[in-house]
């Protein structure tokens, strides 16, 4: 279960391989857990307007406001990783 809420877009999105359009202000947070019961996670990545970024403790804060094309996926802990939306 791949989860990431963002005030911005006012509600938790969750399981989904597609990116969200926000406009976030000064000092937004996006914030992400994931799970998998079977396997565990092995890391979360972000993206934002195609172009990974860092997180810290599973959350990203912006310091510029703008628009952004915001896309999370999560990597479960397997012999062979893949990438779970």
């Amino acid at each position: 279960m791949l989860r990431w809420w963002s005030s911005t877009v006012g509600r938790e999105i969750t399981d989904t391989d597609e990116s969200y359009t926000v406009y976030v202000s000064d000092n937004e947070t996006i914030t992400v857990s994931a799970s998998d019961d079977a396997s565990g996670i092995e890391k979360v990545e972000m993206t934002l307007n195609g172009t990974p970024v860092t997180l810290t403790d599973n959350a990203y804060s912006f310091d510029t406001p703008g628009v952004y094309n915001v896309k999370v996926t999560a990597l479960i802990r397997q012999a062979t990783s893949q990438k779970r939306p």
